[in-house]
């Protein structure tokens, strides 16, 4: 079984500051300003957004959704892992099947691909 991680409100995929602060102690790269990232890498980095709260992270990329510390995070913080406005929970898919996540509002649900023309 593959675990993902998926927002189950409107608004959005959205970790807490204790959860960011959890993955930081966990290894993931941390940068105090925006324009060390590069595109694709996991990070968690200084947020200049108030409203969000301390830390951005690029695990709303949906590939980033099975990364293990991220799983890790968010079954040891349950509830306290999310954001002010999400609400993670984990999802298990099996190994087998090819899926995408869907979003509609931020409320996100996993479906399985399928070809379309």
């Amino acid at each position: 079984m593959v675990k993902v991680a998926i927002n189950k409100c409107f608004g959005g995929f959205d970790l807490s500051d204790e959860a960011h602060e959890r993955l930081i102690e966990l290894g993931v790269e941390f940068h105090k300003t925006w324009d060390t990232v590069k595109s694709g890498k996991l990070y968690v980095k200084a947020s200049n957004l108030i409203h969000f709260g301390k830390y951005h992270s690029n695990f709303s990329d949906y590939e980033n959704r099975t990364n293990p510390l991220l799983i890790q995070v968010i079954e040891e913080l349950g509830e306290k892992a999310n954001g002010r406005f999400g609400q993670i929970e984990i999802v298990e898919i099996p190994d087998d099947i090819e899926w995408e996540i869907d979003d509609y509002d931020g409320v996100e649900t996993i479906h399985g691909a399928h070809r379309s023309w």
